[in-house]
């Protein structure tokens, strides 16, 4: 049986970024909405700058969103 993307870990290049979009930088954060994301964007200058505008919205380099939250003292639950 072929193995899906989603389940063959061979085809991840850990030579490139990681990524993440709005849901998965809330769940980076620890919290469940992702609107309260969206609104970090308007309270902070320093949120991170997307890297590209998909239909699905904004895509960030998750490096950037961990410093962000890091500067933040936030951080996923059990993270530090």
């Amino acid at each position: 049986m072929p193995r899906s993307a989603s389940t063959d870990t061979k085809r991840h290049d850990s030579t490139l970024p990681s990524f993440c979009g709005v849901a998965e930088f809330a769940a980076l954060a620890g919290v469940s909405s992702s609107s309260t994301v969206t609104n970090w964007r308007r309270r902070f200058e320093d949120y991170p700058r997307n890297v590209q505008d998909l239909a699905m919205g904004p895509l960030y380099l998750e490096d950037d969103c961990l410093a962000f939250l890091a500067r933040h003292h936030r951080s996923a639950p059990g993270a530090g």
